[in-house]
């Protein structure tokens, strides 16, 4: 299914709730879980089995080596000789920071955390249609300069989409064309949001121990985090983003679309600039191409022409329901 944020179905609501319809029957599922966590230490830890945390994660992988980090004010990557020692935990379950909990007595650091969430669909186009939803209308808070990108393997039909770009501290990741890593052979589109650096994890999250791990809460997550915007009134986003600066008061107040005839053709010139708009938002903000357009990027764009308190008359929320887990606890 083909979303475009232009055409009628989106803005209006007995067509937009059919689209709402069709989605919630593509997903059979939903599954929440903590995709990835990195741990350091000060020093090898004998106690610390990787045999013992396998039995409660995919993979484990240990490391030894100074831990790595970007300094903003001298601009470059340095090392940090107190860290030393590192554990990569892959999809975790809460009985393996019961373990470390246990077996850990030396000061530790948890510098990355990925939590995941994965769409259970019928069918891999089932869940490039939820991807396509969620990459048009899902909108990241505080996106400042990054911008969305949208990489498409045609060989093997999967389709990944970034918020921001490698090493962000808070970046959303949406990709469809391959199976969960949680319920087996089963396609899914997978939406991730990637904590990186133990500042992010620390300030963003609230995770400074294994009990937060525990006692992590998907369900708040994610109602927190699945923001879903879709414009209300296409007219008036032309007349908002107008060009003409002499009658930029006289076209936020003007009630009726501006209409201009050609012969026998009537053409709506607000319709014009709200296409014009969302063009234009979409390559400076993005990679997207075609019809794909992202309020993302038109979110992105008003704050760079200062409009994004205009931008919130013409904009509404969507209810995440449908997006959001159970409530009781599921990893």
């Amino acid at each position: 299914m083909d979303i475009d944020i232009l055409s009628s179905s989106i803005y209006d609501n007995k067509d937009f709730l059919k689209i709402i319809s069709q989605i919630k029957k593509n997903i059979s599922s939903s599954v929440p879980y903590i995709d990835k966590v990195v741990v350091w230490f000060k020093q090898y830890n004998s106690k610390i089995d990787k045999e013992e945390l396998e039995k409660f994660c995919t993979k484990a992988i240990t490391r030894k080596g100074l831990m790595h980090y970007y300094n903003k004010q001298k601009k470059r990557w340095l090392f940090n000789s107190k860290w030393s020692y590192r554990i990569i935990l892959l999809q975790p379950k809460p009985e393996l920071f019961v373990y470390l909990k246990q077996n850990t007595t030396q000061a530790y650091l948890i510098s990355h955390f990925e939590e995941a969430l994965d769409y259970i669909t019928p069918d891999f186009e089932s869940a490039l249609t939820v991807h396509d939803f969620l990459q048009t209308f899902l909108v990241k808070k505080w996106h400042g300069k990054q911008e969305l990108h949208c990489l498409i393997n045609h060989k093997n039909k999967n389709k990944t989409t970034y918020f921001a770009k490698r090493g962000t501290p808070v970046n959303f990741v949406i990709y469809s064309g391959r199976n969960s890593k949680i319920r087996k052979n089963q396609p899914c589109c997978h939406l991730e949001i990637r904590f990186f650096g133990s500042s992010a994890v620390k300030n963003r999250l609230g995770i400074t121990s294994f009990d937060d791990i525990i006692n992590f809460n998907h369900y708040n997550f994610w109602k927190k985090y699945i923001r879903l915007y879709r414009i209300s009134n296409i007219t008036k986003l032309g007349k908002i983003f107008t060009k003409n600066k002499s009658k930029k008061t006289k076209a936020r107040l003007r009630r009726k679309p501006k209409l201009k005839k050609h012969g026998h053709i009537t053409i709506n010139i607000d319709l014009l600039n709200a296409r014009s708009v969302l063009h234009t938002a979409t390559i400076l903000k993005s990679n997207l191409r075609g019809y794909y357009r992202s309020m993302q990027a038109l979110f992105d764009y008003a704050k760079i022409l200062k409009k994004s308190r205009e931008l919130r008359s013409v904009i509404e929320q969507i209810e995440n329901t449908i997006f959001l887990p159970g409530q009781q606890k599921i990893l």
